[in-house]
């Protein structure tokens, strides 16, 4: 459904790209845009609110053309048939309640990617790390805790 929705809709969108911005700009401050989300599935409840409008305060200054054209590109690229050629080990964190990438999406690179983790956090939605951070860093540090060389006292103290 997606592939023949999605690119009418960029192409829309980079025609409507100066109403887009605009829009994009009042709706972007607007306090009830993310309790609209929360309440509509969009983002999780435990949303890092904070952490949210300052990601979605970078969309007020987005080049609505290029991003709308970079979004029909991924559309059409399919890069499926080159994760078997992974050799290292990965690790995909989902949210089952993903829209822009379901579930069904990150099992079918799993199945494919030799040595591959998948952690699906139930109620996640595409901002699963602003959502749930402390399951994804700790996700994140036992994963790289299989990774030669990792030591996460080393790595918290560079952070500092």
């Amino acid at each position: 459904m997606g592939e023949r929705f999605i690119p009418p809709v960029m192409q829309l969108g980079k025609r409507s790209a100066w109403a887009v911005s605009q829009f994009g700009r009042r709706v972007t401050k607007w306090q009830g845009l993310v309790p609209l989300m929360q309440r509509a599935g969009v983002v999780a409840p435990s949303l890092d609110m904070d952490v949210f409008r300052a990601i979605t305060s970078e969309f007020a200054s987005l080049d609505v053309e290029i991003y709308c054209e970079t979004l029909r590109q991924l559309g059409e690229h399919d890069a499926y048939g080159m994760l078997g050629d992974i050799r290292v080990p990965t690790l995909l964190i989902a949210g089952d309640k993903d829209m822009m990438t379901p579930r069904a999406v990150s099992e079918r690179m799993q199945s494919e990617i030799a040595d591959c983790r998948l952690v699906v956090v139930p109620g996640g939605t595409h901002y699963t790390p602003v959502e749930f951070p402390e399951m994804v860093a700790s996700e994140l540090d036992r994963f790289l805790r299989r990774v030669a060389g990792y030591e996460p006292a080393a790595y918290r103290q560079s952070l500092s």
